[in-house]
């Protein structure tokens, strides 16, 4: 009849098993101890690369006015007024600037979301696009 660990303290220890798990996973599968059967152990590495980055870029039209343009710049992308004002002059001069660079879900959510905005507001015309950055 086998004897039974009644105490804790008398468990084996972590590191027994472990080397008994150690000493099994050696061996190939074969009942042979011969040591040409050993097996190796390889640790791979997963390489992960960050997100892709999108620019979200605003366009210019002769339609939308030039306050809608710096409200959206104001709430839905976070900008200070002075900031949404110097943005919305770039635009109109040079016709585009890119409003910011985000992982690609965080860049589409803005596009939609400025989409949604200028259409409850009747600006159809208004342009948002992205692209990779």
């Amino acid at each position: 009849m086998p004897v039974r660990n009644k105490r804790i303290g008398d468990a084996p220890r972590y590191g027994a098993v472990a080397n008994g798990i150690f000493d099994m996973a050696r061996h190939s599968g074969s009942d042979s101890d011969s040591d040409s059967e050993t097996a190796t152990i390889e640790k791979q590495r997963t390489v992960l690369e960050p997100p892709r980055k999108w620019n979200v870029i605003m366009h210019n039209d002769d339609v939308t006015p030039f306050p809608f343009v710096e409200e959206v710049l104001t709430v839905v992308f976070g900008k200070t007024k002075d900031e949404a004002s110097r943005i919305a002059l770039y635009i109109h001069c040079n016709g585009k600037d890119i409003i910011g660079t985000y992982i690609k879900s965080i860049a589409e959510s803005k596009v939609l979301m400025t989409r949604e905005y200028a259409k409850k507001r009747g600006c159809n015309e208004f342009k948002i696009t992205m692209e990779k950055a």
